[in-house]
């Protein structure tokens, strides 16, 4: 099993690598990465208010 190293901040970004089955190129469709970018800005948005 793998050890993976965390940094624990409070109200920290947190970001993940990820592989998908067979590394299908499901992620960087035109309607997935809008809705992972629109994620993104929500919260942004949350975090400066």
């Amino acid at each position: 099993m793998s050890e993976y190293r965390r940094l624990y901040r409070q109200q920290g970004w947190y970001f993940f690598t990820v592989v998908t089955y067979n590394r299908e190129k499901i992620l960087i469709q035109p309607d997935n990465s809008y809705t992972a970018k629109t994620i993104i800005q929500l919260c942004d948005e949350e975090t400066s208010l």
